[in-house]
Formats: C-alpha cells, sequence, structure tokens
C-alpha cells in the first residue's frame, strides 16, 4: 500500500508538471529512494509501471538511484551516513540519540518532458 501511494503522489506531480510546460508525454524519471524509506526500489519501478498505465507517464524511462541515509547525532551534531537499516547509533560518540536528515523518503530527483 505504501508504494501506490507513493506512486500516486509522484505522478500527480509528474503530471502537474507536465500540464506547466504543455508536455505531450514524460520520457524520462529520476527518482532516489532513501536507504530508511521502507521502499524497495524494484517492487516500486513495478509498482509505478502499473500505476503510470493511462497517464503522460506511462512508459518513461525510470531511473532509481538508492541514497543513504543521513543521521544527525543530538548529543555530538556529527553528522553521518548509513545504508544500514534502522535508526544507527552516532559513529563518533556512539550515542543513540539521533536524527533522520535525510534518506527516509522517496524523492522526484527531475523528469523528462516531450513537449512537440
Amino acid at each position: 500500500m505504501h508504494d501506490i501511494e507513493s506512486c500516486r503522489a509522484i505522478l500527480d506531480i509528474v503530471d502537474r508538471e507536465s500540464r506547466e510546460r504543455n508536455g505531450k508525454r514524460v520520457v524520462r524519471l529520476k527518482l532516489s529512494v532513501g536507504s530508511l524509506s521502507g521502499t524497495n526500489p524494484e517492487h516500486l519501478r513495478d509498482t509505478l509501471i502499473l500505476c503510470s498505465r493511462g497517464t503522460v507517464a506511462e512508459g518513461a524511462e525510470l531511473e532509481l538511484v538508492k541514497r543513504p541515509a543521513r543521521i544527525r547525532c543530538l548529543a555530538c551534531d556529527y553528522v553521518f551516513e548509513t545504508d544500514a537499516p534502522g535508526m544507527p547509533s552516532c559513529g563518533k560518540c556512539r550515542s543513540s540519540k539521533t536524527r533522520v536528515i535525510d534518506g527516509d523518503g522517496v524523492v522526484l530527483e527531475s523528469l523528462e518532458i516531450e513537449t512537440d
């Protein structure tokens, strides 16, 4: 269900961007998938293909890039990246008081729109 909701939100943005540019169809989508997003990139790809049927994004080339999570330690302010699932402890002071800065979602990085 999570992937379907993500795909619908992405396709809403794609549709709006395409209309604003008088787009005929979307040729290419680039998405980044954060390591803490809980999203499997291949499952997301399959779901996007299904959800894009009948939209301007149908048949678009899909590029999905895995993005590591960026974490800030609340104890020592150290910022680090990780691909590990779950909330890691700080690599500097070992505190478990950390906060995700980036990498906990799916982001539409770019899209290529055909206008003619």
